[in-house]
This record gives structure tokens, C-alpha cells and sequence, in this order.
């Protein structure tokens, strides 16, 4: 189904990867692992037909998807690719429009429907879904549009430890129904079982940098944020929040944790001040954000001016771009990035902005052992000129390392543990 022979590609003339040669047959699931940015989606653009079309880069060598180049495979609609965030690929307005649009087959939808279990959210908004809820349309729109070759690229990046599970499950399924699949992943510990075969990118293995950034030193009010019996619910009637009560001090980090859909990001929305609730109070007089989604507060065309545009200091700017490992990527444009480094870039340009408080949602998504070590030292030096972070993870083990205190999200429901 899948054969790659001597490929290269390189960006601006770096090289990305070279001479790879893999094969994957119909029916079964091959692994791409390696490092954060050490290629791992740069070859999944180059498997599903989008280099020369969508990302300008230059390869040398042989791919063929079930005999054919994989521009005509994509033009024949024999190859589906799952980006990192599934939702950005969903053109449907709610699940059942997104599921029936290629193929309003109503016998093989209902199959779907019960194989997946989605019929409980069939007539949601495709923009309220949790990650492994949109994780489980991309698989019924791959069964239900007849294709051969599935891309995951970092599928459980967005998910829970429970629904990582239940998406291996689910792959299951598309590899009865003798799909290829092809998954782009670090986390191999939860795929090596399912996997027929693994091509895996190596990269020289690195010590994480400490920081020497210089920031101000913050005199600020003891309580940054508190919340008196806040509730906040969607249009659509989703009650996300019910009477929260926390509070986070100067100079310390805290966490949320909770599954997906918990109410965790909704919290982190109305602290940034995208949503507004009463009950709220924020002090902080300067804030720097993550969204899960970094890409969305993305606003230039290159990586060291969206930066620069946070800064208030050229300096501490280029400090940032160095410390998170971004120096050779300059001057590409961050919606290029993989999706580690778009976290990276999210997370260089808030330290450059040096804000008293620092709401990152999902900072360790996409993350190696290199990126989350990088993490842990900007924490603890954040924490030393007196600013706050809040953090919004599914990884309760990373967030008890690095917090003061912890708060679980459970169904709306919070409560400090």
C-alpha cells in the first residue's frame, strides 16, 4: 500500500531527514516516532501529496501510495490525513453534516455510528468536541469516505489516558476494515502492541537548557486570581462550570487536571479573558497565554516577528527563540512548524513578553523528554522573579512535579487535591 524509497526534504536548505526507505502494507499500522521537530510530520506532508502544493520544501525520491504518486492517490480519495488538532479539518457545522457529506450512505453510516458509539453527540457543534470525541469523527469520516491509507499525526497528543485507550481500540476497527493506517507519534508506549511496523527518526539527544533570560523582578498583589462560586455555561446549554472556588498567589504554579472535556480549557478562557463570568476576579496587570490550540493566537508570518511582537525587549526576544530550541527556524512561518514546536513558539513568545501570570493550556502536548525538561526549567525560573503560572494538563504525573498545588476538574465540578 505504501512504499518510500530513498527519500530526503529539506526547508531553506536544512536538511529534514534523509534517505528513508519504508513499506506498509494494506491493512496494516506503521509507526512513525522520533523527537519533537526531528521530521516525523514533514513525512506524513510528503506521504498524503501536500509538499509543492501546500508546504514549500524540496524532496528528492520515490513515494508511491497503492502504485501511484500520492497526488493522484489524493486525487482519487484514497488517502485521509488527520492533523494534529482534527477539528481544523472538519468542514461540517455538527457531527452528523461532517460524517455524511463524502458519502451519504444511511446503512453504513448507522454501522458507524454504533461501532464508534457516537450517537450521543451526533448533533453537536464540531467546535465543542473534546479531543478524543473529534479523534473518533476523523475515524468514522475515514471509514464512511472509502479511504485506503489513514495519516494520524499525533493523534493522542489532545487526549486523556482513558481515551488514548479507547482510540487504540478504535484503530482496531479501521485495520478490520483493511485500512492502512500510518501514525505519527512519540508516545510509543501506548502503540507498541497495535503496530505492524515503526520508522523511527533519531536526533541527537540534548541537555535542556537552565534560563538566563534577564526579566523583571514582579512586585505584585498576593492574589492574582480568585473565584467565589463561578459557573459558566455554553450557548448550546453545556454546563461547563459549577460553583469553582480556587485561588493562585504570586509566585507559585498551579495546576488543572481532569479528562477531556472536564471544563479545564473553559476555566483557562475566562481567566485569559476570552469568556466572562461573575465570580471572577483577575489581578494580574500583564498575562501570557497558551491556547491548545497555539496556532489560533498566531498573528505573523515568522517565527522571530510573531515573537517579537510579545516582547517588550529584542533582547529577551531572541533569549526566548534560543531557549526553546527555535534559533535555526527564525524565519519559518509558525503554521509550518510541527505542532511541538508551534507549543514552543506559544510558549517563547509569552516568556518574552515576561507577564505576571502564565495561563498555558496543554504546554506538554507534543512534547519530548528534551521539551518537557525545557518546560520544567522555565517554570521554576518564572517562579524566582515572582510571576504565576496556571497549568492546564491530562499529565497529572507532570503536574504534580512542577505545582504548588493542584486542582481536579471532574464534570465541572473542582476541587483542590
Amino acid at each position: 500500500m505504501l512504499s518510500i524509497k530513498d527519500l530526503s526534504m529539506s526547508y531553506d536548505g536544512k536538511v529534514v531527514f534523509e534517505n528513508v526507505n519504508w513499506e506498509v502494507g494494506e491493512g496494516e499500522i506503521g509507526l512513525v516516532s522520533g523527537a519533537t521537530g526531528s521530521g516525523k510530520t514533514s513525512l506524513l506532508y510528503s506521504i498524503v501529496g501536500f509538499v509543492g502544493k501546500y508546504v514549500e520544501a524540496k524532496v528528492n525520491g520515490k513515494i508511491l501510495v497503492n502504485g501511484m504518486k500520492p497526488e493522484e492517490a489524493l486525487k482519487k480519495g484514497l488517502i485521509y490525513y488527520v492533523p494534529q488538532e482534527p477539528i481544523n479539518s472538519f468542514i461540517g457545522y455538527d457531527v452528523c453534516t461532517e460524517l455524511s457529506w463524502k458519502n451519504p450512505d444511511l446503512k453504513l453510516f448507522n454501522e458507524i455510528i454504533r461501532e464508534l458509539g457516537l450517537e450521543k453527540i451526533l448533533h453537536r457543534d464540531v467546535f465543542t468536541l473534546s479531543g478524543g470525541e473529534a479523534q473518533k469523527v476523523a475515524i468514522g469520516f475515514a471509514l464512511l469516505g472509502g479511504y485506503r491509507i489513514v495519516l494520524f499525526d499525533e493523534p493522542l497528543s489532545n487526549l486523556d489516558h482513558e481515551s488514548r485507550k479507547k482510540f487504540i481500540e478504535q484503530l482496531k476497527l479501521l485495520r478490520e476494515k483493511n485500512v492502512t493506517v500510518i501514525i505519527a507519534e512519540h508516545r510509543t508506549e501506548y502503540l507498541k502492541n497495535i503496530t505492524n511496523t515503526t520508522l523511527e527518526f533519531y536526533s541527537e539527544k540534548k541537555r535542556a537548557p537552565e534560563p538566563t533570560i534577564n526579566l523583571f523582578k514582579k512586585n505584585v498583589q498576593n492574589k492574582l486570581v480568585k473565584t467565589t462560586n463561578l459557573s459558566y455555561a455554553y450557548e448550546q446549554g453545556n454546563q461547563a462550570l459549577k460553583n469553582v472556588n480556587i485561588e493562585i498567589n504570586s509566585g507559585e504554579v498551579v495546576s488543572f487536571v481532569g479528562p477531556n472535556g472536564s471544563g479545564k480549557s473553559t476555566m483557562a478562557k475566562l481567566i485569559i479573558g476570552l469568556l466572562s463570568s461573575k465570580g471572577l476576579s483577575v489581578n494580574a496587570k500583564t498575562k501570557g497565554f497558551m491556547l491548545q490550540t497555539p496556532e489560533l493566537q498566531f498573528l505573523q508570518d515568522t517565527v522571530v516577528s510573531e515573537v517579537l511582537y510579545e516582547s517588550r525587549d529584542k533582547k529577551i526576544a531572541d533569549e526566548s527563540i534560543n531557549f526553546f530550541g527555535l534559533e535555526n527556524k527564525r524565519e519559518r512561518l509558525p503554521h509550518s512548524l510541527s505542532r511541538g514546536e508551534r507549543v514552543r513558539l506559544a510558549l517563547a513568545s509569552a516568556l518574552a513578553k515576561d507577564p505576571e501570570l502564565y495561563i498555558l493550556d496543554e504546554p506538554t502536548e507534543g512534547q519530548d523528554q528534551y521539551g518537557l525538561s525545557t518546560l520544567v526549567n522555565v517554570l521554576k525560573y518564572i517562579k524566582d522573579f515572582g510571576s504565576s503560572a496556571i497549568i492546564i494538563t491530562q499529565e497529572e504525573e507532570f503536574a504534580r512535579a512542577v505545582s504548588d498545588r493542584v486542582y481536579q476538574f471532574n464534570n465541572g465540578e473542582v476541587y483542590e487535591s
